[in-house]
């Protein structure tokens, strides 16, 4: 294998664009402080003064036994409005009444969609949900090559051909299945649909559109054509899809427009054309100079887009090293590229292209397509979904009266404090009076002890008749009159 030359040298260098969403270097810098201490809420930034606003939605303690306390919590991309993914648990602190819970057992953080369900809403206002504020565009390149015609099986449906089950995935993804539903991608989001042979096949569809019944037909047509070709022009169909994605780069740059780029893949090939699609590629080595160029033609549309493009790889296969290949290792001479692509996915190349740094998406592969599906569907997913913290309290600490949680994501750190309001004194809110909330707390507490002792010590004065009482009169005794 190649060095994957300097391009992909500076790409992976200068790989973390300041676009949204958590990349590799940010999950590497945690807050990593140890042990128990008090931290001064006021240190730390929080809500808008954050890069990415912390809301403490809930927390949870329970009465009995010995099961994990825990906290609703939602992390926030401030420029996108969507949840930040792939947090865990280096990037959580939690603190009940200022002492530091034990990241230790059974400390554990998920993301899922119950941390708004569990949220309270107050009076007044719409219940919390997760909401997935951006609208896409989504550009689907699909392998039509002669390996996509043949019949695989998968649990719980009849066997159909690759292509078929890859187009399912298409339909699942931007279609709902039933009246009323909906899909991963809305009828507010824009789709293209293209596919590859050993030449770009891209009469099915003009432009994206929002129409899905235009969507749907252009699905029965690519159905409908007979899988053809050896060589794939895998990566002639990415170059072609980021050339559309770029002449709108000003349309997913915008802050205003919150629209964003995704470009989805599916093949089971190596790539085995030129980026022109108009010369194949007989051996495996030919593929890493172009390798690099496609990684770098991604970069370059991130830069175009200000960072809003996710990229996904999705291999329906799986990855094995037949004679001459490794999925790590340069590429022998003697590897054919049509002889190597019968037993495994060219992972190699395919995670290079796939870099999350790079992609915002990734590389995937699985022998069934619908765990595809599902891995796209989860990364989405995710940027709508809070965070469910499980903990246990400190030792000492049993009704904790504040609950701070602190996130960091790279090295930008931001709080949110919830200090639960007194149950002895309640405060007093009384329009127009301008008596402080001090004041009326030292009134009641002296109308308490008024209420508690003066009434007891009336009464011992009157049973021991000091204090200036006076003694209760004797009754006169009647005298008898003589006759």
């Amino acid at each position: 294998m190649s060095k994957y030359s300097a391009a992909a040298s500076a790409v992976l260098a200068l790989s973390l664009l300041a676009v949204p969403g958590l990349t590799q270097e940010e999950e590497a810098a945690p807050v990593t402080a140890e042990g128990t201490q008090t931290v001064d809420p006021a240190a730390l930034p929080s809500g808008e003064a954050c890069d990415y606003p912390v809301d403490l939605l809930w927390h949870r303690e329970p009465t009995e036994g010995d099961a994990p306390w825990a906290m609703g919590v939602s992390v926030k991309n401030k420029s996108s409005g969507q949840q930040v993914p792939g947090l865990s648990e280096p990037h959580f602190r939690l603190l009940l009444d200022g002492v530091q819970a034990s990241t230790d057992a059974p400390f554990k953080v998920n993301q899922s969609a119950r941390a708004f369900l569990s949220a309270e809403t107050p009076e007044g206002e719409a219940p919390r949900t997760g909401v997935d504020p951006i609208n896409y565009d989504v550009y689907f390149a699909v392998d039509m090559t002669a390996s996509m015609g043949g019949e695989i099986q998968v649990e719980g449906a009849k066997a159909a051909t690759k292509l078929n089950f890859a187009l399912r995935v298409v339909r699942a993804l931007v279609l709902p299945a039933k009246q009323g539903a909906s899909a991963l991608f809305d009828d507010q989001d824009r789709v293209y649909i293209s596919g590859f042979t050993s030449r770009l096949e891209t009469g099915f569809m003009d432009s994206t559109t929002t129409d899905r019944n235009k969507i749907l037909e252009a699905l029965n047509d690519m159905n409908s054509v007979e899988t053809t070709g050896d060589s794939a022009a895998l990566y002639a169909s990415v170059m072609h899809n980021l050339t559309n994605i770029q002449a709108r780069a000003t349309e997913y740059s915008s802050s205003e427009k919150k629209r964003e780029a995704v470009l989805i893949v599916l093949t089971d090939s190596f790539n085995g054309m030129d980026l022109e699609g108009r010369r194949s590629l007989r051996t495996c080595d030919k593929n890493d100079p172009l390798t690099d160029q496609v990684q770098q033609a991604i970069f370059d549309t991130q830069k175009a887009t200000d960072g809003n493009l996710k990229v996904y790889f999705l291999g329906i296969g799986s990855e094995s090293e037949p004679k001459y290949y490794s999925q790590s290792e340069p590429p022998n001479r003697r590897c054919r590229i049509t002889t190597v692509e019968k037993e495994t996915l060219d992972g190699r190349s395919l995670r290079v292209v796939g870099n999350p740094e790079i992609t915002r998406g990734g590389y995937y592969a699985n022998d069934n397509p619908r765990a595809l599906m599902s891995f796209v569907q989860g990364q989405f997913e995710a940027l709508k979904s809070a965070y469910e913290v499980q903990y246990k309290a400190p030792e000492g600490v049993s009704r904790p009266r504040s609950f701070q949680v602190i996130v960091s994501v790279g090295e930008k750190v931001c709080t949110d404090l919830e200090v639960l309001a007194s149950n002895i004194i309640p405060t007093a809110r009384a329009k127009g009076v301008d008596t402080t909330a001090s004041e009326v707390a030292v009134f009641l507490a002296g109308l308490l002890i008024t209420l508690l002792f003066v009434p007891r010590s009336l009464s011992n004065l009157v049973t021991l008749g000091g204090g200036g009482g006076s003694a209760p009169a004797r009754k006169k005794k009647k005298r008898k009159r003589r006759k």
